[in-house]
């Protein structure tokens, strides 16, 4: 069993961007994530961050962190959403919680606009031995 999902951001059927989920980050979404698999969203880019609504059923995690910096990967419960940290950010409309990082593409997720479709892949990581 793997205890990292890969999550890729594609635009236009070509991968922009590359993140991981732990499941030692997320252990109470973990298993509702692997199940997205592939999921059309609309980018909200609020500046300090983006929301990418996701088809999850998600619930509230006992998080450790208070303060997020730019590449974490959030999970928005409330709003059913996997939030991309652009830059630090103190108040939020949501509880947010923090699941993984962005690996690589943070700059082409900068230059996501809100009403953009993104299509947000979600597979299990291979393992590396």
């Amino acid at each position: 069993m793997s205890e990292v999902l890969k999550v890729e951001f594609r635009k236009f059927a070509s991968q922009i961007a590359e993140g991981e989920i732990r499941r030692d980050l997320a252990p109470l979404n973990f298993e509702n994530l692997k199940k997205v698999g592939k999921a059309i969203t609309t980018a909200i880019n609020r500046g300090e961050y983006i929301i990418l609504n996701i088809p999850a059923k998600l619930t509230n995690e006992g998080s450790l962190y208070s303060e997020f910096k730019e590449g974490d990967l959030l999970l928005a419960p409330a709003a059913s959403s996997l939030i991309v940290v652009l830059r630090p950010f103190s108040e939020a409309r949501f509880r947010m919680y923090k699941a993984g990082e962005v690996k690589t593409g943070m700059n082409a997720l900068r230059l996501l606009k809100t009403g953009e479709s993104v299509t947000v892949v979600i597979t299990e990581a291979t393992q590396h031995v």
